[in-house]
Formats: C-alpha cells, structure tokens, sequence
C-alpha cells in the first residue's frame, strides 16, 4: 500500500493509539507562573564552543553540503554531551531546550546552519519537512497570504493548532528551530529605546531599537522621525523619510546592529 493510500485509508488507522485525554503531570506540565527562566536553558560552554569553532575552520577550508554532515566525523565529545543533557530535559525536564547561544557575530550563516544540522544529528535522527523533501530551510514572512501552497513558515499568519509533518505515519519526536536573527514580531518585540538627535551633528536623527535578546538596531541621518521613544514597533513599519542630517554626503539611511553591545555584521540582519 502507497504511504498516500495508507493515509487516505481509514481502516489503515483503526487500533491506533486515540489522542490524549488525561491531563501532563510533572515538570513538563508548566504555565507562566511555574516556569523559571533557567529552565529548559542549556549554555554553550567553553569547551563546547571550541570545538564548534574546530568545525567552522574545518568547513570553511573543506565546504560540503550541510545534509552530507554527520557528527561522526568530528571530534564532539563537548558537544555530545551538552546536547545528552538536552535530550534528558526533553524527555524528562519541560519538554523544550534553548541552547544558548551560538556566537552569530564570529559565524556566517552557512557555518551556523552546518553547526545546527550537527547539534540536532546528536539528539535525534533528522526527517523530511515537506512533501518533496526539504530536510532543513529557512522560515521568513514573505508578506503572503495564508492559502493554498502557502506554507505557514513563509507568512506571519495566524496559524491553527497543528502537528508538524502530519503526512508521515507518526508526527517527529521533536521540532528544532535556529533563531539566526532576533524577531521584530511576536515572541521579541522591539522597542524604540532612542528617538532623536541633532541635525547638525553626528548621526542627525536617529532611532535606536532594542529587543530582549540584547540585538540592538540603530538607523540614522532621518529627515523626519515617524516614531517616538517607547514605541513598539515590526518588521516593515517606518521609522522615519531618509534624508541628510548630521555628518552626511548625501541622502541614506545608515543601519548598525550591536549584540551585547558590539557591533556585528549587519548584512545578517537583511532579508
């Protein structure tokens, strides 16, 4: 029988297991109140981290196509046991895991997408995410409207409740994401911390945007502010009409990004 006559088929699913009907109890049973910020945290240690970086250098100088990795070909004993610790707060803790964090501002996207696929090889078995076989892409609004060969993870769309990779016989163990860039809509808002300046001088008026992860945005040289400090503001909402203010040749927008107080690449930060 075909996988597609399998799901089409109702007898094919008679004594399997029926939904849940009892409530979670234990650790992995958390609201608002109950959950702490510590749990579920995992931090990247020293000796983890170096031997991420081992694996960057060795990419860098030898690239592959990220699915043709797997951890047995490099030396992950850090590694492997951060990511057993996850494994144990998955099963056993609340259910999810943040690593924190992978340092963006050294890596460039292709070596944090290879480090990602390695640390996800070391607590499950990747699977397929989609009917033709992507095993690993990006998730970005593309402004579309939700419908037909719409994906949920190319719009901002309010979804309903669903199970992942519904189209196999079971749903996968776990759900990974990698947070490349800070969100400017839903779980991290962003926050107009600064918005002014002087004409005459320096950045003329600007706009500083702070979200919680400590990613910090500063746009500069505006001829007019659209927004005033303690706005909340997204993705695709306008700061201000570009001009010359401050110390400037011509009319731009200037754009910085600073993590943790210093400044990172900010071509990362563009779609």
């Amino acid at each position: 029988m075909q996988v597609s006559e399998r799901i089409l088929n109702q007898d094919a699913h008679v004594g399997k297991p029926p939904m849940r009907e009892v409530p979670f109890r234990g650790p992995i049973a958390w609201d608002r109140e109950s959950l702490a910020s510590s749990d579920g945290m995992i931090p990247l240690d020293t000796a983890a981290r170096r031997e991420l970086d081992r694996v960057v250098e060795i990419l860098r100088a030898n690239p592959l196509p990220v699915q043709l990795l797997v951890p047995e070909e490099f030396e992950l004993p850090a590694c492997r046991a951060m990511m057993a610790r996850a494994s144990a707060e998955l099963a056993s803790g609340p259910g999810f895991v943040i690593i924190d964090r992978l340092p963006l501002e050294d890596y460039g996207v292709d070596d944090a997408r290879a480090v990602y696929w390695l640390l996800a090889q070391l607590v499950s078995r990747p699977v397929s995410q989609s009917w033709d076989g992507k095993m690993i892409y990006d998730v970005r609004d593309l402004g579309k409207p939700p419908g037909n060969g719409v994906r949920p993870d190319v719009t901002n769309a309010e979804q309903n409740f669903h199970t992942d990779n519904s189209y196999n016989n079971v749903p996968p163990h776990y759900v990974g994401l990698f947070c490349i860039r800070s969100a400017m809509e839903g779980g991290v808002s962003g926050i107009v911390s600064f918005a002014g300046g002087d004409p005459c001088c320096s950045y003329g008026y600007y706009v500083v945007v702070d979200s919680s992860d400590g990613v910090r945005t500063l746009y500069a040289h505006f001829n007019t502010l659209k927004v005033k400090t303690g706005d909340k503001v997204r993705q695709g909402q306008q700061l201000g009409l570009i001009g010359c203010t401050g110390h400037c040749d011509g009319p731009h927008l200037h754009f910085e990004v600073l993590i943790d107080g210093r400044r990172a690449d900010p071509m990362r930060y563009l779609p």
